[in-house]
């Protein structure tokens, strides 16, 4: 097992007048819980030592580690034994990084089980969908997972998701809703100019981008983030049938590493079989360093989401000004009422998608102002707002005075 050890605390054990925590987490891969992990950890370094203890199977693969079913097992053990060196083990919680929720294949009850400090778990991810059967199993397990007595405090990202921990029996008191932030507004080097970032700056970096790029359009949407079914890429081109004139479609991402399903091949099946073939651009997957260059080209992102917890994506597009078409799902809905940058159509609804699609492409005026409020919304809520209300979760799981 690695563990990643702050330089405050080499040998795992508590500062003086520093609490260590322990970052249980998928680290150093491309994963957006790896992301928002590092980021949070930077900030937290600044007020409690962390040891961070790299997890799942992304990982295990990067380190080139095997991952059977009896493995993962063996590395829930390991990361408990080094987690336990910490006065509190922080867990992000998405049911694949833990081997999903089979009864016989989830390693989170064995980790919570040899853990022998108390734990705080940020819930990334909900997985309460299926058919009744299967459904009812998830949320009985889900409420076995949530209410595990080591398990002390959760972190929520949104309303929809703290109700859901209400609903499985978690006690409202051991809740706490920090949302995902955005980071600060920012242009590529390339792009960058002197100045603060403005509507007008991007509207010019939107111009250098596309040269760049080689984009020749008047318009371009995307849809960013992993290709995955419940992202709903297979709505948004039924929406655009016929296709907008001068538009193109970027598609900005790639097959997920933990999906088993066949919707990757069977969307690229369609698409290049599609007469509109020539108008969509599929980028793959897009590095930290050129990814920047690819959203500056947009004039607005597409979230067609068909359900979700949250998505850190859709925060990274916020960054850059973008507004955003989205399913009125509940924790859309939500991020509609923080950002005011969004435009939310029916869920599922084909004609409503494309309606709002049209909508923002033809009025200019709307674009402008969704992405002053993106901007806006990237700097009132950051990582180290997030920090603050993190460090009061932990005041509340150890029952100890301020963080400071």
């Amino acid at each position: 097992m690695l563990a990643l050890v702050s330089e405050s605390s080499k040998d795992g054990r508590r500062s003086m007048n520093r609490i260590c925590v322990s970052f249980i987490t998928s680290y150093d891969v491309n994963c957006g819980i790896a992301r928002y992990s590092a980021e949070l950890i930077s900030e937290l370094r600044k007020f409690i030592d962390i040891i961070v203890v790299p997890f799942g199977p992304q990982v295990w693969q990067r380190l080139c580690l095997p991952s059977d079913i009896r493995t993962q097992r063996k590395h829930a053990i390991e990361a408990a034994t080094v987690a336990s060196f910490a006065d509190l083990v922080h867990i992000q919680f998405q049911p694949q990084l833990f081997g999903g929720l089979h009864p016989m294949k989830c390693t989170l009850p064995i980790l919570l089980k040899r853990l022998s400090k108390p734990a705080i778990l940020t819930v990334h991810e909900l997985d309460i969908y299926g058919n009744l059967a299967t459904a009812t199993l998830k949320l009985l397990i889900n409420a076995w997972l949530l209410r595990h007595k080591t398990v002390k405090h959760i972190i929520a990202h949104n309303r929809f998701t703290a109700r859901w921990l209400t609903r499985l029996g978690v006690e409202p008191r051991k809740i706490s809703i920090i949302p995902m932030w955005a980071q600060k507004p920012s242009l590529p080097k390339e792009l960058s100019q002197r100045g603060a970032v403005t509507v007008e700056a991007i509207a010019e970096a939107k111009l250098q981008a596309r040269k760049m790029l080689g984009l020749n359009c008047k318009h371009a949407i995307g849809i960013f983030g992993f290709i995955v079914k419940r992202r709903g890429h297979h709505l948004l081109l039924k929406a655009l049938e016929p296709f907008p004139d001068e538009t193109l479609l970027i598609i900005i991402g790639g097959k997920h590493p933990l999906d088993t399903t066949d919707y990757y091949e069977a969307l690229m099946e369609w698409i290049n079989k599609w007469r509109f073939r020539d108008r969509v651009i599929i980028t793959g997957f897009v590095s930290d360093e050129i990814l920047p260059l690819w959203l500056c080209a947009l004039d607005f992102v597409v979230a067609p989401f068909t359900h979700l917890t949250e998505s850190a994506s859709l925060l990274r597009c916020i960054s850059y000004g973008l507004p955003i078409v989205c399913s009125d799902l509940e924790p859309l809905r939500e991020l509609h009422g923080r950002a005011n940058c969004t435009r939310l159509f029916s869920a599922g609804d084909i004609v409503s998608l494309r309606n709002t699609i049209l909508e923002l492409l033809e009025d200019e005026e709307l674009r402008i102002r969704l992405a002053n409020n993106a901007l806006t919304y990237a700097l009132s809520y950051n990582v180290e707002h997030a920090t603050t209300l993190t460090l009061q979760a932990y005041e509340k799981a150890l029952q100890i005075e301020p963080i400071k």
